[in-house]
């Protein structure tokens, strides 16, 4: 399979990529599969490999790792820790990069519960869902950053699973604006024989290619997710009251509408036609 890459006249910035080097070769040498999600991991396809502009700078940098146990996620932020270049926080998943990078590491794997959560030790009081992360990490894909580095990233799919949960979560604005934005470039995301490829769902989108993208995301997503996830996406997505509140807080974002809860509603409604008819 040909390796993804970055545009040339679009390189990811320096202390990104040294991040990566130092999470790759931890996770690496551990055996610990990893991959990028989060803002970064959106920039880094919709800008460095399809050349839009960037939309939310940041300079968080978030990585989830699949490990057997908390001994093993403490090894790896060890490991991290002892090239000199990371120092702990108060946060126990959070590490930062020569003091001016933050670096969050989302453990994934066995140490989940039955209901796709994890607690945080010794005292089990903070938890995070990391629903989905499964089936995010089997659709990860290979971006070829220079001739001599790689990432492994969250396809824009396993990115729009992990920010609807999160942002299910968290209620954070930060989360819908990365929605909106996945909903809105995605179209640019795919080739022309794609997006004009149904012609049913063509016609149906009233020739809108943004609209025709929408349905597209809404059904990779369905076409990547395992029944635990499909189950989890469809209580939350199917909720009226978690619809219209998600798209109150997108419609802000939406800065090339003129009526904007109008226009963000229509990229939804897209959205959920395409992924809860993938498997009629």
């Amino acid at each position: 399979m040909h390796m993804i890459t970055i545009k040339t006249d679009k390189p990811v910035e320096p202390n990104t990529i040294e991040v990566l080097g130092h999470v790759k070769s931890a996770a690496d040498s551990l055996g610990i599969a990893y991959f990028m999600l989060g803002a970064k991991a959106i920039d880094i396809w919709l800008h460095n490999v399809h050349g839009l502009p960037t939309r939310r700078p940041t300079l968080d940098t978030d990585f989830s790792v699949a490990v057997n146990s908390w001994a093993q996620f403490e090894e790896l932020k060890n490991k991290l820790i002892a090239t000199g270049n990371f120092t702990p926080t108060r946060t126990i998943h959070r590490l930062t990069y020569k003091e001016q990078v933050p670096v969050d590491l989302v453990p994934f794997g066995r140490i989940e519960n039955p209901s796709g959560k994890i607690a945080w030790p010794p005292d089990n009081d903070q938890v995070m869902n990391v629903t989905g992360f499964q089936d995010i990490n089997a659709a990860a894909q290979e971006i070829g950053l220079s001739d001599t580095l790689s990432m492994r990233a969250a396809s824009l799919p396993g990115l729009m699973i992990s920010k609807l949960f999160a942002w299910h979560e968290r209620r954070e604005k930060k989360d819908a604006r990365d929605i909106i934005t996945m909903l809105h470039d995605y179209e640019h995301t795919q080739s022309d024989e794609r997006l004009y490829a149904d012609a049913d769902l063509f016609k149906s989108s009233g020739a809108d290619l943004e609209l025709v993208g929408c349905s597209l995301l809404g059904r990779d997503i369905a076409a990547i997710s395992s029944v635990g996830t499909m189950t989890a996406l469809q209580t939350l997505l199917q909720s009226n009251d978690e619809q219209e509140r998600l798209i109150t807080q997108m419609a802000p974002a939406a800065y090339w509408a003129d009526d904007q809860f109008s226009v963000v509603k229509k990229l939804v409604d897209s959205f959920l036609s395409g992924f809860f008819k993938f498997h009629q």
